[in-house]
């Protein structure tokens, strides 16, 4: 237990930098699939050097001749055709009426980013032969691209970038009349069918209250194990229901977006660990982690109160990985005769109190589906 006149301090030091730019090459890869089912997917392009990252929105859709046509997953979930298979459509292959759209925009930057540096393009995709598969590339980085499939390979697509200022990245698979059919594949490169590289000119070493959050995996899914024989067989899902608390659709891992002005940094994050989170008491723990959606305001230039007060109960700041923090008490405390709900003079520590309820990551929730870390 604590006494009620002790204040949990955080120290938060913010260093002088010599500021550089430095030229940032990044390179993601992903599965087409995965996309193809998402419709649209945010990826996020964080220079190691710097810190500085941007997050790019990607969205791949249907082009057809036939306006009910859509992706249709193949081969357990490892290949690509379109159709509509429900009507009758064939939905086996990609033929010379049907096609790919992307779009690719910008959706947020760190500060030091220059804005009128970023680059993008679609490096190769995973594709299929399926009967003289002979498709065109065009994207507004590359010109007219003949590509004369043999077997299944990776293919290259963009070989220079396109700038992201202020404007939308357009790409498009087509067939013409006598350029067979193909599919999409992840088979060909390990499940990871996407290769997709990002260029910016980034200060280095700038301000560490708007780059140093975690947004590695920021475009992935938050996944929880629900029992321990769930962990053990690494089966982690996306969506959860325990008839209580319920999380019907996924939602993206921590870190969504970082804002800033010249007196706030403004961190958005769904509050969910950007590692898979659980199992709880092995899934009998009656709260369950959900998508908090937080816009969270930080000063620029913080101020210390002279006034110790108590903490109260909730997040208190955000780790790095958008995870609410909490301070160290539960929701009980010491009367002079027993324990009860509330705040009063001396509160228990809830590293040793509700320790077993945290799962390997010293985290659990309360019941509003708050995921949150007290140790």
């Amino acid at each position: 237990m604590k006494p009620s006149n002790c204040q949990l301090w955080l120290s938060l030091a913010f260093a002088a930098f010599t500021l550089t730019a430095s030229a940032a090459s990044v390179t993601l890869t992903d599965s087409i699939v995965s996309l193809a089912t998402n419709g649209t997917k945010y990826y996020t392009f964080v220079d190691p050097v710097s810190g500085h990252f941007v997050q790019v929105a990607l969205t791949m859709s249907v082009h057809s001749s036939d306006p009910v046509d859509v992706f249709t997953s193949l081969d357990g979930d490892t290949r690509l055709g379109i159709g509509n298979p429900s009507i009758g459509g064939d939905g086996n292959h990609i033929d010379t009426s049907e096609g790919v759209n992307f779009a690719a925009s910008v959706v947020t930057v760190s500060s030091g980013v220059a804005a009128n540096s970023i680059g993008f393009r679609i490096v190769s995709l995973g594709l299929r032969d399926t009967g003289g598969g002979n498709p065109y590339w065009f994207s507004y980085a590359s010109n007219s691209n003949s590509l004369p499939l043999s077997g299944e390979a990776v293919y290259s697509l963009d070989s220079a970038s396109a700038g992201l200022f202020g404007a939308s990245y357009l790409g498009y698979l087509r067939g013409v009349p006598g350029s067979g059919t193909y599919q999409i594949t992840d088979v060909a490169s390990g499940g990871q069918g996407l290769t997709l590289n990002l260029t910016f000119t980034a200060t280095a070493n700038s301000d560490p209250r708007t780059n140093s959050w975690l947004t590695t995996y920021t475009s992935r899914y938050a996944r929880i194990y629900t029992n321990d024989a769930a962990k053990t067989a690494g089966n982690a899902v996306t969506t959860w229901n325990n008839g209580t608390q319920n999380q019907a659709s996924p939602a993206y891992a921590g870190v969504q977006a970082v804002y800033s002005s010249s007196s706030w940094v403004y961190l958005q994050t769904s509050g969910l660990g950007q590692h898979t989170m659980g199992p709880w008491l092995n899934g009998s723990f009656p709260n369950l982690p959900k998508n908090q959606n937080v816009l969270y305001r930080i000063p620029r230039t913080p101020t210390v109160h002279t006034a110790t007060n108590l903490t109260g109960l909730g997040a208190i700041g955000y780790f790095v990985d958008g995870v609410a923090m909490f301070d160290s008490r539960d929701a009980f405390y010491w009367n002079g005769t027993t324990e009860v709900t509330g705040t009063g003079s001396w509160n228990r520590e809830a590293y040793v109190n509700e320790g077993a309820t945290f799962d390997p990551g010293y985290a659990h929730q309360e019941n509003t589906g708050t995921h949150h870390y007290h140790a």
